[in-house]
């Protein structure tokens, strides 16, 4: 799901690494447009939640170990 949500996040031109972080420099429209982005992405997962890799537009990556 991870993977999913960064995919969907990074379209709309969010970094999401592993968090996001609220902070000063953020403006009120940087807020409402991660929220945005946020809520249409998790929108797409609970479509995909039986088969998340049907919605990713690159394979998942695999651990080597």
């Amino acid at each position: 799901m991870r993977a999913l949500l960064g995919q969907e996040l990074f379209k709309d031109g969010i970094f999401f690494p592993i968090t996001i972080y609220v902070n000063f420099a953020m403006t009120k429209n940087d807020i409402e447009k991660t929220l945005k982005s946020i809520d249409r992405a998790f929108k797409l997962i609970y479509a995909h939640q039986d088969n998340i890799d049907e919605a990713l537009e690159i394979e998942r990556q695999r651990s080597i170990f």
